[in-house]
């Protein structure tokens, strides 16, 4: 396999983690009567899994940087194969969602940050620029045959299979691991728990009480939990609003921290002070509609064509089909696209195609499906889908090709004499003792004052290091980046 054998062991583990979720939702109904459980605890096992993740993924993120990638993606892979073969042989709800919704979703914690800091790692130049396109096509084409792989073997063998092949692939995966690279490892990174509590806490609150306001009510109490005879709804108020209350409080407690631990050179598990960058802001509320829009759609449209319509797992599937044609199709016409239209053109014509498909989607969601409309509202959500993922890529202006900002967007892990700089895994600056590329240093105007990659003479507040950091925005927030007075930006790389 050569030097792509990486690459390929990246890619199987990136799709294990997309196949793994569509395979539950197609497969809802099915599961739910082998478990003996309903659709609504099937709903809070999915729910408990993306809670999981979202609550422990700053954790596994920071954990990466202390333990080293490669490590983490080791101890990752355990878990999610010890997880996936929990859920293969889980025999009731509660040991499937210790299986699939705990162990597992822990597991993908820790393998998620690595994949992409692993393909930055071990490959560079245009070498990195294809390995971050096969990681995007990877996770569009398990998003696009999920659904068809899990109707197909739900109906003629079992999901239970599925979850064993998944077992079978980690260990594989897990066998082969050792030809991975990886930079060198942060000793000096701390992981605050008090940061972990506080984060975990307010997501898990959070989404505890979204789950619970279809049966407890969000303001007006529905059917309020009843402790000792008495129904628990204080003031003729839902307890859902109580803690989605004290969830933004939790959540608001974590912020501070944070702060206050860049403020006392602390390790925070997230650089709350980026967030100031209006271009950030603007880029990650347009993942959030993106990703909230598909989510729910995977979430909702099974449960319905299963329970209403009463369709089994590959009638599902097939229904859900005319999306994955689209995200397929259109990821290909946008990076079309991008040779000609900015990424923030092609963000903004995706985010207005997602919206009017799901808008058909919900039109046709009656007690009758209308199924032409359905499937042209499918097909469109896709489309959107694909033209917003094809922006993975973009070029810095005339030959010059790079990682899309949004596909890999984080803080470089403090160098060893704790100065904060911005890494970007397409950028051209020098290099960190460790091994990692600094952006701003070197090529940027910061660095060339200081002479060395470190970026230690400029602070990230500073306004030419936000005005760099501002680049490193998704394509929904920025313009195409392109060189000023003939010179290359200190983000766009030469082509080899």
């Amino acid at each position: 396999m050569g030097r792509w054998s990486v690459l390929l062991l990246l890619c199987v583990s990136q799709f294990v983690m997309i196949l793994d979720s569509t395979v539950m939702n197609v497969s809802i109904s099915t599961v739910a009567s082998d478990l003996g459980t309903t659709i609504t605890g099937m709903q809070a096992a999915i729910t408990f899994y993306a809670l999981t993740m979202a609550a422990f993924m700053l954790t596994g993120g920071k954990l990466g940087d202390r333990w080293g990638r490669a490590r983490a993606f080791r101890i990752g892979a355990v878990a999610y194969g010890v997880g996936s073969l929990t859920t293969a042989l889980s025999p009731n709800l509660t040991v499937l969602m210790l299986g699939w919704s705990l162990v597992e979703g822990l597991g993908a914690v820790l393998v998620i940050p690595a994949i992409a800091a692993l393909a930055a790692v071990n490959y560079s130049g245009r070498e990195r620029v294809v390995a971050f396109s096969a990681l995007g096509a990877a996770t569009g084409i398990a998003a696009a045959a999920g659904p068809l792989i899990g109707g197909l073997v739900t109906t003629y063998a079992s999901w239970r299979f599925v979850f064993a092949a998944e077992t079978i692939v980690m260990i594989v995966v897990l066998l082969l691991s050792g030809r991975i690279k990886d930079a060198a490892r942060e000793d000096a990174v701390r992981i605050d728990l008090g940061s972990v509590i506080l984060s975990a806490g307010g997501m898990a609150l959070l989404v505890f009480a979204v789950l619970q306001s279809k049966s407890w009510g969000w303001i007006v109490p529905l059917d309020p939990p009843v402790v000792g005879g008495v129904a628990i709804a204080p003031f003729g108020v839902s307890p859902v609003a109580y803690l989605i209350l004290l969830a933004i409080v939790v959540l608001w407690l974590f912020v501070r921290r944070q702060r206050h631990l860049e403020r006392t050179g602390g390790s925070p598990l997230l650089k709350v002070g980026l967030l100031g960058i209006p271009a950030l802001r603007s880029g990650l509320a347009m993942f959030l509609s993106q990703y909230f829009a598909i989510a729910a759609l995977f979430f909702v449209v099974p449960v319905y064509l299963q329970t209403i319509q009463g369709y089994d797992a590959l009638q599902t599937g097939l229904r859900i089909l005319p999306l994955s044609l689209g995200l397929i199709l259109f990821s290909v016409v946008g990076s079309r696209l991008s040779t000609v239209r900015s990424p923030r053109q092609i963000a903004r014509w995706g985010q207005g195609v997602l919206a009017l498909g799901v808008l058909l989607v919900f039109a046709a969601v009656q007690p009758d499906l209308a199924g032409v409309i359905f499937a042209i509202g499918m097909f469109i959500v896709g489309s959107g889908f694909g033209l917003l993922a094809s922006q993975l890529l973009v070029r810095h202006g005339p030959g010059r090709i790079g990682v899309h900002p949004a596909a890999h967007l984080g803080l470089h892990r403090r160098d060893r004499e704790q100065r904060p700089a911005l890494q970007h895994p397409s950028a051209g600056g020098r290099r960190h003792r460790d091994g990692h590329a600094d952006p701003v240093a070197g090529r940027g105007r910061a660095g060339a004052r200081g002479g060395r990659g470190d970026a230690g003479r400029g602070r990230a507040d500073r306004p030419d290091l936000r005005r760099d950091a501002g680049r490193l925005a998704t394509a929904g927030a920025v313009p195409r980046v392109r060189p000023r007075g003939g010179r290359p930006h200190a983000l766009a790389r030469p082509a080899p």
